[in-house]
């Protein structure tokens, strides 16, 4: 201005983590925790802790939240750089993620026993990781020159297969290990984004729901396996049963993006 004053704007986003039993109504889901910056990815511990994204220090990192609550989240990877989607072990011994740290974006699994972390699978975009309940696997989302994006999965001994060949995105593994939900674009653009779930060692779809929604839709099984939980618009939560195909709101927060999805395989809860 003439006088010399400056006037400036600051923009903070905070994230809140908020828990809900399985098949409870919304209206129960209760706020476990809230930190500043954008939140894309959690993911259950089987002692019940959560592994998160966090972006609190201003770059990405993941961490674990406290066995009791006078103690403060465990920092799993603190080096400057972009750590994201952390996706835990079903031991409960390891959390794999995604790191910018050796340059592009890479799949890598940090022990929670303080271990250095170590890479998986080679180079590329990769994002979004699952493992397998066995723990022998992990489904991930790459770029893709031929598709654009497409669901990977590397097992133990480092060997990467191609899962789908339509494009697909954000794959969850079903609780029994036999199949992958995700986003699928079966029949060109003009049709949009549908859900299917693919046979876990690749192949055609054993079921695709055409339920419209975005590639960046986030996906989670029930514990039971037989629906599955996405995300509408980024501000409501649906359930879809996969034998009728009926869906229901779970909850909803106008004005508000759910940015990430997780259900626990051992206690049910969502967050």
């Amino acid at each position: 201005s003439r006088d010399g004053t400056v006037v400036a704007r600051r923009l903070e986003e905070t994230s809140e983590v908020w828990r809900l039993p399985e098949g409870a109504p919304g209206e129960q889901a209760t706020r476990w925790f809230s930190e500043q910056g954008y939140n894309h990815g959690i993911s259950w511990l089987p002692d019940g802790r959560l592994a998160y994204e966090s972006w609190a220090t201003g770059d990405a990192e993941i961490r674990v939240t406290p066995r009791s609550p006078e103690r403060g989240p465990q920092g799993l990877t603190m080096a400057p750089g972009y750590d994201a989607f952390p996706a835990a072990d079903p031991s409960g011994a390891s959390v794999v993620y995604v790191s910018g740290v050796a340059g592009g974006s890479t799949l890598w699994r940090a022990p929670l026993d303080g271990r250095p972390a170590e890479r998986i699978g080679g180079d590329g975009a990769h994002y979004a990781p699952d493992v397998s309940p066995d723990g022998r696997s992990v489904v991930y989302l790459a770029g893709d020159a031929e598709l654009g994006w497409s669901l990977w999965r590397v097992d133990a001994g480092g060997v990467e297969t191609r899962l789908s060949d339509r494009p697909a995105t954000f794959g969850v593994y079903s609780p029994d290990g036999r199949w992958v939900a995700c986003n699928w674009l079966p029949d060109g653009p003009a049709l949009g984004w549908s859900m299917a779930i693919l046979p876990a060692e690749g192949g055609a779809p054993a079921q695709v729901l055409r339920i419209p929604g975005s590639a960046t839709r986030r996906l989670a099984w029930s514990r039971d396996g037989g629906s599955l939980y996405w995300t509408d618009t980024r501000q409501t939560l649906r359930q879809v049963d996969r034998a009728t195909g009926q869906s229901r709101i779970v909850l909803s927060y106008p004005g508000e993006d759910i940015l990430a999805l997780a259900v626990s395989r051992w206690s049910g809860d969502l967050a």
